[in-house]
């Protein structure tokens, strides 16, 4: 997939991902999270004046679905690392060998939970709010 900026995402990259990996977990998240980063220069960019305003509610449609793709993409890499490293977690315990290593990375990643609620909710904010804007100027 091709958001706007460019940025090419697949499924491969995120099934491929080793979950042990922290340093690889958070580069590709942080990939993924590029597009809602440049979520306001992307708008501004595709709807920079008055005379654009027929496409503006088009443009806003095609944001919010690749904002949609990319958020279950990121969610599933997450989802899939925790639980990965649950059982990591879990085999260790069992196992009786030292576990703090991997309850560590698990920590992190549960984090990126919240992380992606705050990231989600500045984007939605950010998009709502300059959709919001040219509908009504293109209603007025």
């Amino acid at each position: 997939m091709t958001g706007t900026t460019g940025t090419v995402t697949s499924d491969s990259h995120i099934k491929d991902v080793d979950c042990k990996d922290l340093s690889a977990f958070e580069t590709l998240l942080r990939k993924l999270r590029n597009f809602d980063d440049k979520i306001l220069f992307q708008l501004n960019c595709a709807i920079p004046t008055k005379s654009f305003t027929v496409e503006a509610e088009r443009t806003c449609l095609d944001i919010k679905i690749q904002l949609e793709r990319l958020r279950a993409q990121r969610m599933e890499l997450i989802n899939r690392c925790i639980a990965e490293n649950q059982r990591y977690v879990d085999q260790a315990i069992t196992s009786g060998s030292d576990f703090l290593g991997p309850r560590g990375r698990l920590r992190l990643m549960r984090n990126e939970t919240i992380i992606e609620e705050i990231v989600n909710q500045q984007t939605d904010k950010t998009v709502n709010e300059r959709c919001t804007k040219e509908a009504l100027k293109s209603h007025a």
